[in-house]
């Protein structure tokens, strides 16, 4: 048994013997609580024991299942990608490793999205499209190349995410994204976790988003924000911890992020897509201002961040890894084609993804070009 599970374990051994408000309270309810609720309040400590009774008991394997039936070739994908749960990333994450491809995920960041995850895969849609997300930006190869030549990270993050968004379910995805084409959203307790002047910048951002259009490449998104911020905006990329949750900000006591972002700085030289190393939470329990009732929020305009990514892999390892990711690619290819006979096969991929994909593992194609196109 490793460190985290029996972690894991004592925690919710202590929660066991502890008073809760109440098992019966809804979600909605509880998050409501969670929201509105002060520190000197006497019931804080019986609420916030509740919630993390409830991120405690999350599983996403169920959502791994919803995946393999909808999306046969994702779920092949998902299936080669080990899973590690943390408290100690915010939302989500994949890293890259010689040997490994592997998804990290928050049970707060889950759990909030997807309160009633044990009713139905209804109500597992936006923990389903998160998974799907993070593992296009693995197919894509996003986690190798595509931050090259981008100076600002947090505008690489967005232009990533705009390319991607609007290819995935609009209603598996959760409030707050960045979506070419719509205004955009906020999750409703905003105000409690970010700053206001921050909030309102990212919220003037709405119409010039709604403005872009759809099914673009990653470059076209990031050259279209630079113009934007930096004749509407400059300070927000002056400053690393702009549109982070305040309990995730430099100087705050329990954040060991040194504010660059990324998994690429972590030990191991492992390459990822993930997003800041602490979220105020450590190992199950509460820390910093109000850690456990802010836990499971991204930074503004994402779920995920990746950021700086480094240290970079040299060319050989690079094409180790990249020619390891185009063998699952091609089986996933293999195995989607023969479901479909069943009506399921590619599942939501679109059939422009489908043949660039194809594109992708073929050994006659410049893959930098196929990028390119994403």
């Amino acid at each position: 048994m490793n460190d985290a599970t029996s972690n894991e374990q004592h925690v919710i051994s202590e929660l066991d013997m502890t008073d809760v408000v109440s098992e019966t309270m809804s979600s909605d309810e509880l998050i409501k609580r969670l929201r509105e609720i002060s520190d000197d309040d006497a019931e804080k400590s019986s609420v916030v024991t509740e919630f993390e009774r409830r991120v405690s008991a999350y599983d996403l394997e169920p959502t791994l299942i919803d995946l393999l039936q909808r999306e046969p070739f994702l779920g092949y994908l998902s299936r080669r990608l080990t899973k590690i749960r943390t408290r100690k990333i915010a939302t989500a994450a994949v890293t890259v490793t010689a040997d490994s491809f592997i998804m990290m995920w928050s049970p707060a960041f889950f759990w909030r999205i997807s309160p009633e995850w044990m009713t139905c895969g209804e109500n597992r849609r936006k923990a389903l499209g998160v998974v799907m997300h993070e593992l296009y930006h693995l197919m894509l190869e996003h986690v190798l190349v595509r931050s090259e030549g981008m100076e600002y990270p947090m505008l690489a993050n967005w232009a990533m995410d705009l390319s991607i968004n609007c290819m995935l379910p609009r209603d598996h995805l959760p409030d707050g994204l960045l979506i070419p084409g719509e205004q955009l959203t906020l999750p409703d307790d905003a105000a409690s976790v970010y700053r206001p002047d921050e909030l309102k910048q990212y919220m003037q951002l709405s119409s010039f988003i709604a403005s872009l259009p759809t099914n673009q490449a990653t470059e076209f998104y990031y050259g279209q924000l630079i113009e934007f911020i930096n004749q509407n905006h400059p300070n927000m990329l002056k400053d690393p911890d702009w549109g982070k949750p305040s309990d995730q900000r430099l100087g705050n006591g329990d954040n060991d992020s040194d504010g660059s972002g990324g998994q690429g700085g972590k030990p191991g030289g492992q390459r990822g897509h993930g997003d800041d190393d602490s979220d105020g939470q450590q190992d199950g329990k509460s820390g910093g201002s109000g850690g456990s009732v802010k836990s499971g929020y991204g930074r503004l305009g994402n779920f995920d961040n990746h950021t700086t990514w480094r240290p970079n892999p040299n060319e050989a390892e690079k094409e180790y890894i990249r020619q390891r990711m185009h063998d699952i690619v091609s089986a996933a290819i293999n195995e989607a084609d023969n479901a479909s006979s069943a009506g399921r096969g590619w599942g939501s991929i679109p059939a422009e993804m489908q043949a660039l994909l194809r594109k992708l593992i073929s050994r006659t194609v410049n893959w930098r070009a196929v990028l390119r196109q994403f």
